[in-house]
C-alpha cells in the first residue's frame, strides 16, 4: 500500500509535468481537459488522506497528522488557484512548477511519517478501500499521461 500511495503522488508530479509543458506549447483545450482530471485525482488523493489514513493515524501521532492536514489545506489552495487561471486561460508554467514541487514535497513528509505507519497499522477494510480508490485513480491518470504524450 505505502507503494501504491507513493506511486500515485508520483503520477499526480508526472501529469502535472504534463501540464506545464501544455501551458508552455499553449495548448489550451488541452490544459483545460487535463487538468480537470488531475485536480479530480489529487482531490481524491487528498479526501482518501484526510478520511481513510489520517484519523487512525492522528490518534498515534497527533502532530504529524495535523502537519499532513497544514499541507493539505495548502495543496487544495494552490489547485484551486491554479484550477481558476487554467479556466481564464491565464496558467502559467512556474505554477505548475511551483504545484510540482508542493506535491514532492507533501510525499516526503507522508513516505516518512504516514505511509510507513500504514503500511503497519491501517485496518484491512480501510486498506482494501483505499487499495480500489488508488488503483482506480492510477488508472485515469495513466490515460491522461497517454493523452498528453501522444
Amino acid at each position: 500500500l505505502h507503494l501504491l500511495l507513493a506511486g500515485h503522488h508520483r503520477a499526480l508530479g508526472t501529469v502535472c509535468a504534463d501540464l506545464r509543458g501544455a501551458v508552455c506549447a499553449d495548448e489550451t483545450c488541452a490544459v483545460v481537459d487535463a487538468y480537470r482530471h488531475f485536480e479530480h485525482a489529487v482531490i481524491l488523493q487528498l479526501e482518501i488522506e484526510e478520511h481513510e489514513l489520517l484519523p487512525e493515524f492522528g490518534e498515534v501521532f497527533p502532530l504529524e497528522a495535523e502537519a499532513i492536514r497544514s499541507e493539505q489545506r495548502t495543496l487544495r489552495d494552490e489547485l484551486y488557484r491554479l484550477g481558476v487561471d487554467v479556466e481564464l486561460h491565464q496558467a502559467r508554467a512556474e505554477r505548475f512548477e511551483r504545484l510540482v514541487g508542493m506535491l514532492k514535497l507533501h510525499l516526503e513528509v507522508e513516505e516518512s511519517t504516514l505511509f510507513p505507519w500504514v503500511e503497519t497499522f491501517l485496518a484491512m477494510p480501510a486498506r482494501r478501500t483505499v487499495f480500489t480508490r488508488i488503483r482506480r485513480s492510477l488508472f485515469e491518470l495513466g490515460k491522461v499521461h497517454q493523452r498528453r504524450a501522444a
